[in-house]
């Protein structure tokens, strides 16, 4: 298994506190690529979400056109908080396992 974080959007203020394109909302993919070793089938599993992130402060402000994927990454993550990023992570994991055939079964009780 394999857990990767990506960028779907990054929203952007056109100005704020005299920076330009500063970004205030991002929505994010936590991906657990889940692969069978024996044939190659893929059990992966995405959970998605936006933050808001905190532009209170632009004092460490990086230029729209510098930021890299890894950069909002890292804004988003910090947003979130480690304990919120791993909730995420392991959510990704149970759920990429129930994606395996016979692995569970839909339904309700009647």
């Amino acid at each position: 298994m394999n857990i990767v974080w990506t960028i779907r959007n990054a929203f952007k203020y056109p100005t704020l506190s005299g920076k330009d394109n500063v970004v205030k909302k991002v929505s994010y993919i936590c991906t657990c690529e889940n692969r069978n070793a024996d044939n190659g089938e893929r059990y992966d599993y995405a959970v998605r979400g936006d933050v808001i992130l905190d532009t209170s402060n632009l004092e460490n402000f990086t230029e729209w056109a510098d930021l890299t994927n890894e950069d909002i990454v890292n804004f988003v993550k910090t947003k979130l908080g480690s304990e919120k990023v791993t909730e995420i992570e392991d959510e990704a994991k149970l759920m990429s396992e129930f994606n395996k055939p016979n692995s569970s079964v839909a339904g309700l009780p009647e």
